[in-house]
């Protein structure tokens, strides 16, 4: 017996409208993003717990001689320069660049009095300003592509300045990184921690979307019969439904319970990859002892 698979009569036609634009595509890190992503609350509150205690207070500043005594007026002059310059600020600023580019590049700016060079600035040039490939060498950080080895193996720095990204080489400049970092533009401290702010971007995005749906569960309208006016009207409908829509039901419409409920997916995933970064910028990590460190442990704490 040969079964013959028909299909629906004339008028019996059975239509799908379907919105899918919540597929998950892991953002690459870029420059760019990095820029926005260390805005964001759950890695710039981690950071910022550990800059004011790396940086507590402003340094004291001395200067010794050859027998290890303090040289008073040379600790004097040193001591103006450090204030006039600003290198508190600017020792936060290379810190901060270093966590989340991997280095920090400095322009320092020098003036000659009375037969000498003296430190006048420190100019702090951004991070993200060194975003451009200048077209040959080997990029040494793909956060700071501007920052290359030439083919004579010297280190040459691009910044991109202005709206018209012009690419100017920077000859007086100084790379602050990680001394234990690999290569001469550093590695940033936050790294591995990019995809997981670009993970909480799309958890918080379906988040938003479950909110906004609270009262409007997920529907699924089955079309009875064919025809473009009826086949535009439920796309509009799949588009446009919300907790604050209504809608007049156009004969040849029905809508199947299919049986699929809103879940708390969005949200403990949400709280488990907030958990990862807490977990990688918490020094407590490496104090275990069963148990965290706790405030009350005086022991621990010395260590830290």
């Amino acid at each position: 017996m040969v079964v013959k698979k028909t299909g629906p009569a004339e008028g019996e036609e059975t239509g799908l409208a379907l919105s899918a634009s919540g597929s998950y595509t892991p953002a690459a890190v870029t420059p760019e993003r990095v820029y926005k992503w260390l805005r964001n609350i759950h890695l710039a509150t981690q950071i910022e717990n550990l800059q004011v205690q790396i940086f507590p207070g402003r340094p004291d500043v001395w200067v010794e001689d050859a027998a290890g005594e303090h040289d008073e007026t040379l600790t004097t002059w040193i001591k103006e320069t450090f204030e006039k310059c600003r290198a508190y600020p600017a020792m936060q600023i290379a810190w901060y660049e270093s966590v989340g580019f991997g280095a920090s590049v400095k322009s320092p700016g020098y003036v000659r009095k009375g037969g000498k060079l003296e430190l006048q600035e420190i100019r702090s040039l951004p991070a993200h300003t060194f975003s451009m490939y200048p077209g040959h060498g080997d990029i040494q950080n793909e956060l700071m592509p501007g920052i290359i080895i030439n083919d004579k193996g010297e280190t040459e720095i691009w910044q991109t300045q202005g709206t018209g990204l012009k690419q100017v080489q920077i000859k007086n400049a100084v790379i602050i990184t990680d001394p234990t970092a690999p290569k001469p533009a550093g590695e940033a401290y936050a790294l591995p921690v990019y995809p997981v702010i670009a993970a909480i971007d799309f958890a918080n995005k379906a988040s938003d979307q479950q909110v906004n749906r609270v009262g409007a569960p997920s529907i699924f309208p089955m079309l009875e019969s064919g025809g473009q006016v009826l086949e535009t009207w439920a796309k509009s409908f799949v588009k446009n439904w919300g907790k604050n829509t209504s809608y007049v039901i156009p004969p040849g419409v029905s809508f199947p319970d299919v049986k699929i409920r809103e879940t708390k997916t969005a949200a403990e995933r949400l709280e488990m990859l907030i958990k990862w970064i807490e977990s990688y910028f918490n020094p407590t990590t490496v104090l275990q002892k069963g148990n965290s460190m706790g405030a009350s442990d005086r022991g621990a704490a010395q260590i830290w």
